[in-house]
């Protein structure tokens, strides 16, 4: 048997007997802490828009910068620290999450001061990594940027997309794998022998340099159980929400029809105040609906880890 396979096994036994008998203070502990300490997720988005105005596009784009430059430079700022705040609380809450599969007995104020150090030493990495991302896009996209600020965007030569999007592609695989080899093996290793990045790099790359073919193995089951069991358990949490959000959009609707008779603005700022407690609510009752499933990942990780001899 595979190393891939009979760590998954283990993992699997682990998890049952981490959640079952049901502990409901456990349970609701490791939720919390699930929903700061989960992987960040990846979006991607992207529109068209087509101008009908006859003035060119590079005009339009430097008056919009004169126009809401402050605005824009202000909602970034203010959106740059928000994203600092919640990547430092995601770096020191997924020690904590591993600490919590590990120890039944975790409490939260204790592990958080316990694994602080640990925390603030990948936030870095991640800060580091943000800056090397943001000037390999700068990079890729430097013949746009060119264009724009040049004023030459409409005579673009729109074959460049073709290097750039392959840039992408080669940029982006590179990043995957870095964090796919951080999140399910330095980490861990961090943890369990309470080493700093550099360290548990050097000494997780040498580990598994020789294991190429189990660590794809583990990866390829992983992309495939991830987007099974995902898939299920985000079926439930939108039946749970779902459940939960009619009898509280009741009361809503009620709270502002009392309130609308004595004040509109009193109605308003109610009602949407108890509308956000509810979606916070809701966020934390999805949260712990998946702790089972992101238990399992980080067990089966550890495991590996573990089998691989890299701790």
């Amino acid at each position: 048997m595979t190393v891939a396979i009979d760590t998954l096994n283990s993992a699997f036994s682990k998890t049952k007997k981490l959640f079952f008998p049901i502990d409901r203070a456990y349970w609701l502990r490791m939720g919390f802490i699930n929903l700061f300490g989960g992987r960040p997720g990846n979006g991607f988005s992207g529109g068209n828009s087509y101008s009908t105005s006859s003035e060119s596009p590079d005009v339009n784009f430097a008056s919009f910068i004169t126009r809401y430059g402050l605005l824009l430079g202000i909602a970034f700022i203010a959106f740059f620290v928000l994203m600092l705040f919640f990547t430092y609380l995601n770096s020191v809450f997924t020690f904590m999450f591993i600490e919590g599969v590990l120890h039944k007995s975790i409490k939260i104020r204790k592990s958080f001061r316990a694994n602080h150090s640990l925390g603030l030493n990948i936030f870095f990495v991640k800060l580091i990594t943000g800056m090397i991302t943001i000037a390999g896009i700068a990079v890729i996209l430097s013949p746009v940027i060119i264009a724009l600020l040049n004023g030459t965007l409409s005579s673009f030569n729109y074959w460049l997309f073709v290097p750039m999007f392959l840039g992408f592609f080669i940029f982006f695989l590179a990043l995957i794998i870095f964090w796919f080899i951080v999140y399910d093996f330095v980490m861990p290793v961090m943890y369990l022998k309470n080493y700093r990045f550099a360290r548990a790099w050097h000494h997780v790359i040498k580990k598994i340099r020789d294991r190429k073919g189990e660590i794809g193995l583990y990866w390829l089951i992983k992309v495939g159980l991830s987007i099974a069991l995902n898939i299920a358990t985000i079926i439930l949490a939108i039946f749970v929400a779902i459940i939960l959000l009619i009898p509280f959009a009741l009361i809503g609707l009620g709270i502002y029809f009392l309130l609308l008779m004595a004040s509109q603005t009193a109605a308003i700022i109610v009602t949407a105040t108890y509308a956000a407690v509810v979606i916070l609510l809701i966020i934390y009752a999805i949260s712990v609906i998946f702790v089972p499933v992101a238990a399992f990942f980080r067990l089966w990780s550890i495991e590996m880890v573990r089998k691989l001899k890299a701790a």
